[in-house]
């Protein structure tokens, strides 16, 4: 078995259609463009709630973004048009719904965090298909997390995790990713009012979360809870989250400021548990922080950015992959979310090895 680093582009790139072609065969639904949650006996059926078609959407797009690609424009689409069932606007500002909205399906909870990753995905897709629509809902979820923004808890503001009254928690999730969500957007929209207001939203939430979820090493921690008191939790899509909100930052205005702090939380992350951090890490988490790391290693490359990432790539293909059905045995039963977030890490080690 060839160590990671040593694995052709070619093989990621197969490795990487392996595992797309086996989520399509065992998950979806034919001819809906939607997927189901699990797989296994009395789960098979299931449509899947947002958070994990997120992150099939995201698996779509960085395959398609592969060159040559390895999914096409119309794929992207087609979950495109998909999400749009889990849109709600029968509440204001409309957003969208942890599962498929009326008539299809029933008025459910509106998460914050899922909506600001559909958001960042919604951009990314609208790179590849120039769909208007892709930017029109993405600028529409921007406009719902800036309506769980906090005006009344302790360490005021910073946005909810879940549209309701019953908790208040104000999170890195949601907070910095919605920061990066708006700068993603300041750079596609065209209204010069709209943009300065996204702009300045930004700004205000990035800072909330280093005012109050960063330690002196660079680390994010989860959440601010109802009472002020710090849910320490150090999960990785946060960090990625604020290593892209830095990026993008750093694009706008040139200042290094903003790639010393993404370099400074990339390499305090990888650090954590000698190197061993990412094995307790839910794997969609961890492929959110590559793919920012990535973007990272484009801009202030280090050879270690790669590592790491071939690294956890190869072990969830060799160890947490079971090669009958081709399905990411990362979590039990077996997941979309897990199946999705293999396929995003085996086409991000294609694009990191080209």
């Amino acid at each position: 078995m060839p160590a990671p680093d040593r694995v052709t582009a070619q093989l990621w790139r197969w490795r990487a259609a392996t595992a797309w072609t086996a989520m399509n065969r065992t998950f979806a639904v034919e001819d809906t463009g939607l997927y189901r949650e699990r797989y296994g006996v009395n789960a098979k059926f299931d449509v899947a709630f947002l958070w994990p078609m997120t992150q099939v959407f995201g698996s779509a797009t960085d395959l398609a973004s592969l060159s040559p690609p390895l999914a096409s424009r119309a794929d992207v689409r087609t979950v495109t048009d998909a999400l749009a069932g889990y849109r709600d606007d029968s509440r204001e500002p409309p957003g969208f719904s942890s599962y498929l909205a009326p008539p299809v399906g029933w008025l459910s909870d509106r998460y914050y965090d899922d909506n600001v990753w559909l958001g960042v995905e919604l951009v990314r897709s609208y790179d590849i298909t120039h769909d208007p629509d892709a930017l029109k809902y993405a600028d529409e979820i921007f406009d719902f997390l800036i309506s769980g923004w906090d005006t009344e808890g302790p360490d005021e503001g910073g946005i909810y995790w879940i549209e309701s009254d019953s908790n208040h928690d104000r999170n890195t999730v949601t907070t910095g990713t919605a920061a990066l969500l708006g700068l993603m957007l300041h750079d596609r929209l065209s209204d010069e009012a709209r943009r300065i207001e996204v702009l300045d939203w930004s700004a205000r939430m990035y800072a909330w979360v280093y005012e109050y979820l960063a330690d002196e090493d660079g680390i994010f921690r989860d959440h601010v809870r109802d009472d002020g008191s710090i849910d320490y939790a150090v999960y990785s899509y946060n960090q990625g989250a604020m290593i892209g909100a830095n990026l993008w930052f750093h694009r706008l205005t040139g200042d290094a400021l903003f790639l010393d702090r993404a370099t400074r939380t990339a390499q305090a992350v990888l650090a954590l548990e000698d190197g061993r951090y990412f094995e307790g890490q839910e794997i969609a988490f961890n492929a959110i922080f590559f793919h920012y790391l990535l973007d990272l290693d484009q801009i202030r490359p280090d050879p270690a950015y790669r590592q790491a990432l071939l690294r956890y790539a190869d072990y969830i293909w060799n160890e947490r992959r079971d090669p009958e059905s081709g399905l990411a045995t990362t979590s039990m039963p077996l997941t979309l979310l897990d199946q999705a977030a293999m396929v995003r890490l085996l086409a991000l080690a294609a694009a990191a090895s080209e």
